[in-house]
């Protein structure tokens, strides 16, 4: 009795003389190891004209081209077709193998399925359009090739990572994680691939360079003198990047919040649809709220009836690009965060408040009982409006 699992068929050495072991899942179906070959069958009866049935086989495929899994559903095909009196040629049973899926079609459907994600709100529209960009630019040339021809060339992937990698390794890896998770999701769907056989199982992924620019304290004054400059061209962008740096906000979260994010009685400010997928609350400190006046006094000339709080001429209405030339504005979006994150320190501000000012995930238990709610009308409060203070002492020098 052999086990019917891909790794015992592999396993089983060749015979002179031929053995037949049956499929214990599917009646009919049986392997025939030959000398050369391993061989996958089944055994289906066809009436006579005069009464008589005739039995013989018909190959549904062999090892190590295909799985059992691919076997059997080629299996059940022509089971089905015999069953209602169709013809098991050997040119119709070719017609009953699945065409092989291509990256082009997996990618298709693992984008739709993240789109649903991001529409249900358990993906950020950041991470898909991010997929996307990575997908055309590093993936999209082997679109025509079969998922499962990818899968059994990983040597070739490899080089493609390795290849990638010279110009930026970050990338490179976003690509090949990207691939895995394609052909992850393809898994789930196509009985042709296996999780364990993946094109990303040789890749070694590089060492990747962790982003650690920020504005410098010393650098404050001018960047200061740059958003007043920025204020008589639009000033609702200046107030945007003056609230990033005075919030510490993941810039694309910050640019999409609505009027109705702010509570005016309870002085916060609600960030919807956050990296963590929860809802961070920011108490907000004099400066911040002088900041919400301006983009809101703008906004009301500008942009009347636009219920954003940076509105702008977009698909989704507000601030969608954020990215300000360097000759404009020397530090923006995540460099004015990890700006925030040093003054959090600088001012002993405890890592609980730093945690959940900055809307970073729970790390333990601890921290997820942790009621922030409670804290953003006491401790938050205090820790946000000595930080402002002193961000609003380092801007004027």
């Amino acid at each position: 009795m052999v086990a019917f699992t891909d790794e015992s068929i592999r396993r089983l050495r060749h015979s002179s003389t031929p053995q037949r072991f049956r499929d214990p899942q599917l009646a009919r179906h049986f392997l025939v190891v030959g000398p050369h070959s391993k061989t996958f069958f089944v055994q289906v009866e066809r009436p006579k004209d005069h009464g008589a049935r005739r039995t013989f086989k018909v190959r549904t495929g062999a090892c190590p081209e295909n799985t059992i899994a691919e076997a059997r559903e080629q299996a059940a095909i022509i089971l089905r077709w015999v069953s209602s009196g169709e013809n098991v040629s050997a040119e119709a049973t070719k017609k009953a193998r699945p065409a092989a899926r291509t990256l082009a079609e997996c990618w298709a459907e693992f984008e739709r399925h993240h789109k649903t994600l991001v529409e249900a709100g358990d993906r950020s529209p950041g991470t898909l359009r991010l997929y996307r960009v990575v997908y055309g630019k590093h993936l999209a040339s082997l679109g025509g090739e079969p998922m499962r021809a990818l899968a059994d060339d990983p040597e070739r992937i490899r080089q493609l990572h390795n290849d990638i990698a010279e110009e930026t390794p970050n990338i490179a890896n976003a690509a090949m994680r990207l691939l895995r998770s394609i052909h992850r999701h393809a898994c789930k769907s196509d009985p042709a691939l296996r999780a364990d056989w993946g094109p990303t199982r040789l890749i070694v992924f590089k060492k990747e360079r962790v982003s650690d620019d920020a504005l410098p304290l010393a650098e404050m004054p001018r960047w200061w003198r740059q958003i007043q400059d920025m204020r008589e061209r639009n000033p609702i962008r200046a107030a945007f990047h003056a609230i990033n740096l005075l919030t510490g906000s993941r810039p694309e979260v910050l640019s999409r919040v609505s009027w109705s994010d702010v509570d005016v009685k309870a002085r916060t400010l609600t960030l919807r649809r956050t990296k963590t997928r929860i809802d961070v609350v920011l108490p907000l400190s004099m400066q911040i709220v002088a900041e919400l006046r301006r983009t809101r006094d703008a906004g009301k000339i500008l942009y009347p009836g636009n219920e954003h709080v940076f509105p702008a001429v977009s698909g989704g209405g507000h601030l969608s690009q954020w990215r300000e030339p360097r000759a404009v504005l020397s530090h923006r979006g995540y460099e004015l965060r990890r700006c925030y994150r040093t003054i959090l320190r600088e001012i002993g501000a405890d890592e609980q408040s730093e945690h959940l000012l900055m809307g970073h995930s729970a790390k333990n238990v601890n921290q997820r009982y942790v009621a922030r709610a409670l804290l953003v009308g006491s401790s938050l409060r205090q820790v946000q409006r000595r930080a402002s203070r002193r961000i609003a002492g380092l801007l004027r020098g």
